[in-house]
């Protein structure tokens, strides 16, 4: 992602490689740069995109305060390290975690003119999980 940190208020200089199977959390780990010094929030909006090329949203937006974010860096400089469900209905397959972020900081700023980030993160998706045919199928019951 080019652009100064300070004017977008974070850079993502590396995503460590990723697998995870539908149903579970893939653990990505990236690699940034953030500027804490001025006072910005964050909304953020994801989706993953999966191995045929669907695009999967997930939950609604988030809304990061200026001091989670400091926090974050105090907690793990220079890294982000986030797990993000893969859907069931997800494809095998070569995927992306995209996120879109939008930085306030100030008030008018959030009305005229945010700051718009997308970071892509790529991952894979591996097989679906087998059918659990050996556990019982629920037949119901009388009394």
């Amino acid at each position: 992602m080019a652009g100064d940190v300070d004017e977008v208020h974070h850079e993502v200089v590396g995503v460590d490689p990723a697998l995870a199977t539908p149903g579970e959390s893939v653990v990505l780990v990236f690699h940034v740069r953030r500027s804490v010094e001025r006072d910005c929030s964050a909304i953020l909006t994801r989706w993953v995109i999966d191995g045929k090329g669907v695009k999967i949203d997930l939950e609604g937006q988030q809304r990061i305060s200026a001091d989670a974010i400091r926090e974050l860096e105090e907690r793990t400089p220079g890294l982000l390290i986030t797990a993000v469900p893969v859907p069931l209905i997800a494809f095998p397959g070569d995927a992306m975690l995209v996120s879109d972020l939008e930085y306030v900081c100030n008030p008018v700023q959030k009305w005229w003119w945010p700051i718009n980030v997308t970071t892509i993160a790529p991952f894979k998706i591996g097989p679906r999980p087998a059918n659990r045919a050996s556990q019982p199928a629920f037949r119901g019951g009388g009394v």
